[in-house]
């Protein structure tokens, strides 16, 4: 979380500056495949950062429940435990979801990777390349 705030405030501050430019520096500065990826990178890294709290969240809902099912199931307890396994089911999905947030997040970080590459001239070669290629 605080990587991830970091990397806006950064980011934020280069915005501002070239705002402070003018309007040319700005469309510069959008049109750069890695600012691009930076920004996406940001964005990526708070929506993780929101699946992980849902599914902490609905874990710690689904314990409770556990803790106050009445076993065996029975006629009485029908609804509770179509209620139980429904949450369970959310929050399987929800996992589901955070797990595939999660394979994004470090491809968009190794993307990041080649933007510090650029500062380097035998590695902007790279950095270039891939950039004509997006």
């Amino acid at each position: 979380c605080i990587m991830v705030t970091v990397m806006l405030i950064s980011e934020g501050v280069e915005v501002r500056r070239r705002m402070s430019t003018g309007k040319s520096a700005l469309y510069a500065y959008v049109r750069d495949f890695w600012n691009i990826v930076d920004w996406f990178n940001i964005v990526a890294g708070y929506i993780l950062i929101v699946f992980f709290i849902r599914v902490v969240i609905l874990a710690g809902n689904l314990k409770e429940e556990a803790l106050l099912f009445e076993e065996p199931i029975t006629e009485a307890n029908q609804e509770q435990a179509q209620t139980f396994v429904d949450d369970m089911e959310t929050l399987m999905m929800a996992t589901l979801d955070l797990r595939r947030m999660g394979s994004v997040q470090p491809v968009s970080l190794m993307l990041r990777l080649f933007k510090a590459y650029s500062a380097q001239p035998r590695l902007a070669m790279v950095t270039a390349t891939i950039g004509k290629g997006a």
